[in-house]
């Protein structure tokens, strides 16, 4: 049985006939995925390295000009990978080049390859990008630098374990039904769901105002053999569902902020979280992050606007921004949350005294006006950015609701000081 090479190359181009191999990097393994030996190396090219490359890859030029040439190494990188199988992102780019690199030196170069890419367009033909990075995140596969070969090689790796995995099911085990009976008892309530994998791992949690319908949508998608368990956890409202996801979500990783130039003028952008900032919202996944920043733009881009840079324009467009802003971060100073219906003859919520502390609320009747909110018993906790974070996001969606989970209204500060604190 031939063995698997998992492999990538970065070039100084696209182009297959005039590129200049910068670096190889492959896993050999055999066909149960144990891993016999790894091999990466710089790779010095004849003509000065394109400043865009650096850009993408991070390889620098003073890194290559201590490397060897191609024809310094080439025979043991043949004699490794020859008539094997090869295995990669796109594989077809890198086999070109390295037929011609071999060519040059008169070494025949006969090798199978299988392409993740094109794997990647038979099983899943409805994701919106067959990208490396894009399945990767898809997957929960890492991917700690793109564009350099042997991180890429690894995630080759790990997407053709699933992809494998894939091709050895029927239909039927396509649908994962050794889920069916969590799927059977999960109600279409307000609730989180969490992913774990074969150890025990989160690896994936969504909070929703119907978990079944979600967590059938999931199933359906994730097709990966790694998912080891899945918990549900009902909730009243669509606000418990998120408080309780947020104690389960990875550190966030990107976060819109706003700014102002020197002029004045209001500005946001995208960018990696870093826990110093005053962030807007921040974001786990980069696919959300950059979705949510593109709907931020393209509302401010469709509102008539002065575009002078006179400063009554940059008043007017600085109003623009805030109305935005504010429709895309609720305020959630003095607010009450509660559960439209009642669960168990209780009505829940959430009481939040500016937003700064949180008390959460049952009672047997819906709390109507102030009266009813001084029959509560409040007792008031600090309130986390973790947590500030998820309501936030529960009242993005909630106003948007069709079918309404929970009840939101001002209620009066000075209320909640004379009483409660």
């Amino acid at each position: 049985m031939k063995d698997y090479v998992f492999l990538d190359i970065e070039t100084s181009s696209l182009d297959t006939e005039e590129c200049e191999i910068l670096e190889i990097a492959f896993m050999i393994t055999d066909q149960n995925f144990e891993i016999k030996e790894c091999y990466q190396t710089l790779i010095r090219p004849e003509n000065h390295l394109p400043f865009r490359i650096t850009e993408l890859t991070g390889i620098k030029q003073s890194m290559l000009n201590e490397s060897p040439e191609f024809f310094e190494i080439a025979d043991e990188i043949h004699r490794k990978i020859n008539g094997k199988t090869i295995i990669g992102h796109n594989i077809s780019f890198d086999q070109k080049v390295l037929k011609r690199y071999f060519s040059k030196l008169d070494l025949s170069y006969e090798s199978e390859e299988i392409c993740t890419l094109e794997l990647a367009q038979k099983y899943y033909p409805k994701l919106p990008s067959h990208g490396l990075d894009n399945l990767c995140r898809y997957f929960h596969i890492p991917l700690k630098e793109h564009h350099r070969a042997m991180s890429d090689a690894k995630a080759s790796f790990e997407l053709f374990k699933v992809f494998s995995y894939l091709g050895s099911r029927s239909k039927e085990d396509m649908r994962l039904s050794k889920f069916d009976d969590v799927i059977e008892k999960t109600e279409k309530s307000p609730g989180v769901f969490i992913i774990k994998d074969n150890t025990n791992k989160v690896k994936f949690s969504k909070a929703s105002d119907n978990l079944k319908r979600e967590l059938v949508r999931y199933i359906k998608q994730y097709q990966s053999p790694d998912i080891g368990s899945i918990k549900t956890i009902k909730c009243n409202t669509l606000t418990e569902a998120f408080l309780v996801q947020s104690k389960f979500k990875n550190r966030p990783k990107w976060g819109i902020y706003s700014f102002k130039t020197k002029l004045g003028e209001s500005f946001v952008k995208l960018g990696r979280f870093i826990a110093k900032k005053h962030y807007i919202t921040t974001f786990t996944s980069k696919v959300e992050a950059e979705q949510s920043f593109r709907e931020l733009k393209k509302e401010f881009q469709k509102r008539e606007k002065p575009t002078g840079k006179d400063k009554a324009s940059i008043l007017k467009r600085n109003l623009i921004w805030e109305q935005i802003l504010e429709k895309f971060r609720p305020n959630i100073s003095n607010l009450m949350i509660q559960s439209l219906n009642p669960i168990n003859d209780k009505y829940t919520g959430y009481i939040v005294y500016k937003d700064k502390q949180v008390s959460s609320f049952e009672s047997s009747r819906p709390v109507l006006n102030n009266n009813d909110l001084l029959q509560l018993d409040l007792k008031f906790q600090p309130l986390h950015k973790r947590d500030q974070q998820a309501i936030f996001e529960a009242l993005r969606q909630v106003r948007n609701q069709v079918q309404k989970t929970e009840n939101v209204r001002k209620i009066s500060q000075k209320l909640i000081e004379n009483n409660y604190l």
